[in-house]
């Protein structure tokens, strides 16, 4: 789903649909611009250590309409009576895409800790 996501995003029906940007709520989303590593780094949590856990997922395309609904940006109330139609849409969008009716999302959770360093590590004597 995530190569089908970006290959679709330009002309994504659910954005002609429901006729939004990135909804979150009663608003929008933005992203920050600084990437969530280097926030940590700049803070009093600096020592930061990234870990990679790369996934894979198979949805069919139900359960991906089941997935957006599941979302603020998609709510099925935002749809009134297009719903359908958005369904005929995604469904006619996704369909190159699967696999014996199967779409594969090949992804990675990054996983970011970071701690304050200790005194010790700052080069003070206790």
């Amino acid at each position: 789903m995530a190569t089908a996501t970006r290959d679709l995003r330009p002309g994504l029906p659910l954005a002609r649909q429901a006729g939004f940007l990135d909804r979150a709520g009663d608003g929008t989303f933005s992203a920050t611009g600084a990437s969530y590593q280097a926030l940590l780094g700049a803070s009093d949590f600096s020592l930061v250590t990234s870990t990679v856990s790369p996934i894979r997922c198979q949805w069919t395309v139900a359960q991906v309409i089941d997935y957006l609904y599941s979302t603020s940006f998609a709510s099925p109330h935002l749809f009134g009576d297009r719903r359908s139609a958005f369904e005929a849409a995604v469904t006619d969008a996704l369909a190159c895409f699967t696999d014996g009716g199967v779409l594969s999302e090949d992804n990675a959770f990054t996983v970011h800790t970071a701690r304050h360093p200790s005194a010790h590590e700052n080069g003070c004597r206790i």
